[in-house]
């Protein structure tokens, strides 16, 4: 079953995609798992790969983008994006010694880009399920009970296991199965 989302969530990222316009949302959601997975052309805009990329754009086209590391301006977009305020973000997703030697190589590693694109992928769904930035930011931001009280940003950032464990709760607050 696929769903598709309100144009609201490309509000963000809509100025910077080439075309400047609005992209479908593709939510899958995985009835034997009843879990959501992440387009991966959305995934795409969110970390701001070129729209005219077919290659990045497709499961495996992404994959191997990722594998082969994303450009360094990813860090700057993505810490923008889910904590626009905060100019010292940018360093819980990549350590600023880290950050500043991937500066000179323009890109990131296999680990440094799995961990950007799987913060993306949980930004992107928040947004599509609160319908708002705002809102977004706040849930990632806050404590929450289904992870022992830790803020989902926080546990998205640590692991993929953590990510996956907010994607679910996203997923069921989607659907009506999470508090």
């Amino acid at each position: 079953m696929e769903l598709h989302s309100s144009p609201k969530l490309w509000n963000s990222i809509k100025q910077s995609t080439p075309s400047g316009g609005v992209l479908p949302f593709r939510l899958t959601v995985f009835p034997s798992e009843g879990r959501a997975a992440f387009e991966p052309g959305l995934l795409a805009d969110v970390l701001g790969l070129p729209a005219k990329e077919v290659a990045a754009r497709s499961p495996f086209g992404l994959m191997s983008r990722i594998e082969n590391g994303l450009p360094i301006g990813v860090v700057e977009r993505v810490a923008n994006l889910v904590a626009p305020g905060d100019a010292q973000f940018k360093y819980r997703l990549i350590p600023k010694a880290t950050y500043e030697r991937r500066k000179t190589v323009h890109r990131l590693s296999s680990d440094e880009s799995t961990r950007l694109a799987r913060v993306a992928r949980v930004w992107g769904l928040a947004v599509d399920v609160w319908q708002n930035e705002e809102e977004a930011r706040d849930f990632l931001f806050r404590p929450h009970p289904m992870i022992e009280d830790k803020r989902p940003i926080d546990v998205v950032i640590l692991s993929e296991f953590g990510g996956e464990m907010v994607v679910d709760i996203l997923a069921g607050l989607k659907y009506g199965s999470a508090a």
